[in-house]
């Protein structure tokens, strides 16, 4: 589906219509476009690359247990993918069931560790945050921080 720029509750709609997202390989969807996407239940085929927004999707994808299905490895995976997408119909509509379920209800924040598990994130943003204070203020060269998610 290619349109002109809809307001926001259209364009949900709009790729509730459509088959298949196209995550563009050169910039990579923003996390608006692919959380309209997961939202409207339309499967996102994505290949990550080496920037933040290159690599939305794919992170999208995984915590929804979808990237061994939808994340290309390179540039030929993807188009074989995209071409397997379009033949067959059922494997669609199987991501689209799994999208739909991974959906919470209106009013609920998600399972622990999901997508939409808001409080966990939040926290963990908060750890990650408090560690990079940490090793600023102790003076130490940047480093990778991985913190454990907090129990549920």
């Amino acid at each position: 589906v290619v349109t002109d720029p809809l307001p926001a509750h259209l364009e949900v709609q709009g790729m509730a219509l459509a088959d298949l997202f196209l995550d563009t390989q050169l910039v990579g969807a923003s996390m608006a476009a692919v959380a309209a996407a997961v939202d409207a239940g339309l499967p996102i085929l994505t290949a990550p690359g080496d920037t933040f927004a290159r690599r939305t999707a794919a992170s999208v994808l995984a915590t929804l247990k979808l990237d061994r299905v939808l994340v290309a490895r390179n540039r030929l995976e993807y188009e074989r993918l995209a071409i397997r997408l379009a033949r067959h119909p059922k494997i669609l509509r199987s991501i689209r069931d799994s999208l739909t379920r991974a959906r919470p209800v209106e009013g609920q924040v998600g399972e622990a560790g999901g997508l939409w598990d808001v409080r966990s994130r939040a926290a963990l943003t908060e750890t990650l945050s408090r560690m990079a204070t940490d090793v600023r203020l102790a003076e130490l060269s940047p480093h990778h921080l991985l913190a454990a998610r907090p129990p549920a």
